[in-house]
């Protein structure tokens, strides 16, 4: 209630209350951290604007490293409008990057990932793709620790390279 009474927006008390309450994003409390994408976005501009402004170049590519596909895309979401022409990567594969509602901010994201969604057809074998590129390390671990044979040395399979394309994933 001392949220509502200083302006702000309390949280629900209910479920029914849930499914309409919104949270005021650029309040700097609670756990909600969408303020601080704002002020990370501003920082990166005045970064630079001072980079190009002293002739030492400019921001050209930015990296988000985070455990959470939605930090990611809420990031890329804040900054990729602020930084049309800069390339920006991520690691772990994730479904929902390509999802249409998220292209607008996530198309050309540069994935760095050990897996894609799925492993080779003979080791998958006929189980779905799964959702990101964690779970698919999970699947191959297990079958690791059940003995498969059919599983390359890990010390030498490469790391994989993904692009968010119009219609899906380029590996």
């Amino acid at each position: 209630k001392s949220d509502q009474a200083e302006g702000g927006k309390s949280s629900p008390s209910s479920v029914e209350e849930s499914r309409q309450w919104e949270p005021d994003a650029n309040k700097a409390e609670g756990q909600s951290q969408l303020d601080y994408v704002g002020r990370l976005g501003d920082y990166l501009q005045e970064l630079d604007a001072d980079l190009k402004h002293t002739h030492r170049g400019q921001i050209k590519v930015i990296g988000v490293v985070g455990s959470d596909v939605y930090d990611t895309l809420i990031i890329l979401q804040a900054l990729r409008s602020r930084f049309p022409d800069t390339l920006f990567f991520t690691t772990e594969l994730d479904a929902r990057f390509w999802h249409p509602r998220e292209l607008k901010w996530s198309r050309n994201l540069l994935v760095m990932s050990g897996y894609g969604l799925a492993l080779d057809p003979g080791l998958q074998k006929g189980v779905a793709p799964f959702r990101n590129s964690d779970q698919t390390a999970q699947f191959a671990a297990t079958l690791a620790a059940l003995g498969d044979t059919n599983l390359i040395d890990l010390a030498s399979a490469p790391a994989r390279r993904f692009e968010i394309g119009r219609h899906g994933v380029v590996d």
